[in-house]
C-alpha cells in the first residue's frame, strides 16, 4: 500500500452526499496514514458549505489556488499529528474561511 498525505474528491449533484460519506469514512479507514487530509470540492459544496463537514471532510476550497494552498495545510496538520502521541484523538478542520499563509 501506499502513504497519501491528502486525498480529493468531487462531487456535481447533492443526490449523492451519503454515498461521498461513505467513500470518506472508508478511506480514512483503509488508509496507511491515519491523519490523512480529505478535501472535497464541486458545486454541491460552493452552495451548501456545510456539507463539508456533514460528509467528514476536512476541507474545501473554491479555486485551485486555495485548494493547493488548502492541501499544504492538511499536510501540515497530519505531520503534527503524526509527531504528537498517538491513540489521541484531534480535531483538524481547516479553517476555509480565511486565505491560507504560504
Amino acid at each position: 500500500m501506499q502513504w497519501f498525505g491528502v486525498a480529493g474528491l468531487t462531487l456535481s449533484c447533492e443526490t449523492q452526499v451519503d454515498w461521498l460519506a461513505a467513500i470518506i469514512r472508508g478511506v480514512r479507514r483503509a488508509s496507511c496514514n491515519r491523519a490523512i487530509g480529505i478535501m472535497v470540492g464541486g458545486p454541491v459544496f460552493s452552495a451548501k458549505p456545510e456539507l463539508i463537514a456533514q460528509v467528514g471532510a476536512d476541507a474545501s476550497a473554491a479555486d485551485a489556488p486555495t485548494a493547493v494552498l488548502l492541501a499544504q495545510r492538511l499536510l501540515d496538520l497530519g505531520t503534527q499529528q503524526t509527531e504528537q502521541i498517538r491513540g489521541r484523538s484531534h480535531s483538524r478542520r481547516v479553517d476555509t474561511t480565511r486565505p491560507a499563509n504560504p
